[in-house]
């Protein structure tokens, strides 16, 4: 026996469920756009396909309000730099340069790319939201470590790599030092137990704040020996580092410790 169509009324029914169903998820969707504009565009977008998808090809009052999402994210790009500044400046960290790379409190250089903001140390871009930027510096700039203190048990652990890694007096590449110095950061108890949680982090924005720090407060070590940066011809070995007697970031390769002219010997 044949089954029966459906009647036409039930068609009907079927098509505005789905319909209904369409434009349901589409009001949850604008209903928690982010308050970060890039990301409330991607969203609205989402919303759009999916509502072209359901047979709605346009909605005047969503075209509406995504020209003026995609107008805010424009104007959020432009002023970037600005933005970014302020927020710099209420938490304390100086921003250094006026190109679209700029260096973050001394540590971490940021990039501007059209709407994509590349953050050392992130694999990914990001958009030019800075209540965003802001928290990803946030998390890499954790354990910088910026007392005196701080700086000067650094200079313990960059006295002991320094005289690992060269002769006495002598220039050592930075980024030979910069290893070793993660080698000597680590306790004893690493060592016998390797694991991620004994592990003591040295970051390279971290290992370039401590030193522009240790420059600008002129320290040294136990035994009287500061630190001198040098060049190099090798662009890989390059380090960059905000320099505080020069106000702006430099290129060096190298790195010695010595006692200045004129010094009492130990």
């Amino acid at each position: 026996m044949a089954t029966a169509k459906k009647s036409e009324p039930s068609r009907w029914t079927e098509e505005l469920s789905r319909l209904i169903a369409s434009l349901d998820a589409s009001q949850k969707q604008m209903r928690k756009l982010s308050s970060d504009p890039f990301a409330a565009l991607r969203q609205l977008d989402g919303v759009r396909d999916h509502l072209k998808e359901a047979g709605i090809h346009t909605l005047d009052a969503i075209e509406a309000v995504r020209t003026k999402i995609e107008a805010d994210c424009m104007q959020l790009a432009v002023e970037f730099w600005g933005l970014l500044s302020d927020a710099c400046r209420n938490v304390g960290w100086e921003l250094s340069g006026n190109t679209n790379r700029r260096l973050v409190n001394r540590a971490i250089f940021v990039m501007l790319e059209g709407q994509t903001v590349r953050v050392e140390g992130v694999p990914t871009g990001c958009a030019p939201f800075v209540p965003a930027v802001m928290k990803i510096l946030g998390e890499l700039l954790q354990g910088v470590g910026n007392s005196e203190a701080d700086l000067k048990a650094f200079m313990t652990i960059l006295s002991k790599a320094y005289d690992s890694a060269s002769k006495p007096a002598q220039e050592c590449s930075l980024e030979i030092l910069f290893r070793q110095c993660l080698l000597e950061a680590q306790k004893p108890t690493f060592w016998r137990n390797p694991t991620s949680s004994s592990f003591t982090p040295l970051t390279r924005p971290i290992f370039r704040y401590r030193i522009s720090e240790i420059l600008r407060l002129g320290l040294s070590t136990s035994d009287g020996r500061s630190i001198s940066l040098g060049t190099t011809t090798m662009t890989k070995d390059a380090w960059e580092f905000y320099s505080p007697g020069e106000q702006r970031v430099i290129l060096a390769g190298r790195l010695s410790l010595a006692r200045e002219s004129g010094a009492n010997e130990r």
